[in-house]
């Protein structure tokens, strides 16, 4: 991934990562099933929340997530 800046490339050991990872695909479902509604008022108040948690999670906090991760592996790799 080009905004993963994690010392470590598997996901199985990153929980942070699978975690905005899923959040990411639950927005998009959301967000494709808000297409199909009509231009209400839940729907657009919701269809802007699920954009802003779509693109916060995948844009924002994932390339965050890696250095998040590394700083902690470095603590941990210190303490050992």
């Amino acid at each position: 991934m080009i905004f993963d800046s994690a010392i470590i490339r598997s996901h199985n050991f990153k929980l942070i990562a699978r975690v905005l990872l899923a959040t990411g695909f639950y927005a998009f479902i959301i967000l494709l099933s808000l297409g199909a509604k009509h231009i209400e008022a839940p729907y657009v108040l919701l269809g802007q929340v699920s954009t802003l948690v779509y693109f916060g999670a995948l844009l924002f906090l994932l390339p965050s997530a890696g250095l998040l991760e590394n700083a902690t592996l470095s603590i941990n790799k210190a303490k050992a």
